[in-house]
């Protein structure tokens, strides 16, 4: 499943409602995930699909739930289905979107807590040290590791601690 195959899944949720099923192989269905999570749990990686899943406020780090009751955050998928694409080091990557998404639409220093204590437990309780959030929550607000030239060659690039 490519972009476009990915791409699917979204038309069939609106970009962060819940979807009310998912089978993501082997069995295993998801009662209650959202597009991102899907992507990671059938192992399907577009760094461009996930950055727009991202920006346009569907969370990585939200809950996940599956059809036996369960739950997982999101960012524990990769680690719960072993993924080789999908992976906790690849997602991290694009998880600064993530964080300016939710600065960006929802301006609640509430959801903004929301987000950095679901880093806090997985690092806490689950020994993930895969994402910064996890150590540095530092994120380029820019997207670009190199500044523009209109800010001179010293400038360096906007970034967010949280």
């Amino acid at each position: 499943l490519g972009p476009a195959g990915a791409a699917g899944l979204v038309a069939e949720s609106r970009l962060g409602d819940l979807m009310a099923e998912a089978e993501v192989g082997d069995g295993v269905l998801l009662s209650a995930a959202n597009a991102v999570h899907v992507l990671v749990a059938r192992d399907i990686w577009s760094e461009e699909m996930y950055r727009l899943l991202l920006r346009r406020g569907v969370p990585l780090s939200a809950l996940c739930k599956f059809k036996d009751g369960a739950e997982l955050p999101g960012m524990l998928l990769p680690q719960h289905f072993s993924t080789k694409e999908a992976t906790a080091d690849r997602l991290d990557l694009v998880l600064g979107e993530e964080v300016k998404s939710t600065i960006k639409n929802t301006r609640l220093a509430g959801d903004l807590n929301t987000f950095l204590e679901a880093c806090s437990v997985i690092k806490m309780k689950h020994g993930v040290k895969s994402y910064r959030c996890a150590q540095d929550i530092d994120f380029l607000l820019s997207g670009r590791l190199d500044p523009p030239a209109a800010l001179g060659r010293d400038a360096d690039p906007s970034t967010a601690l949280l």
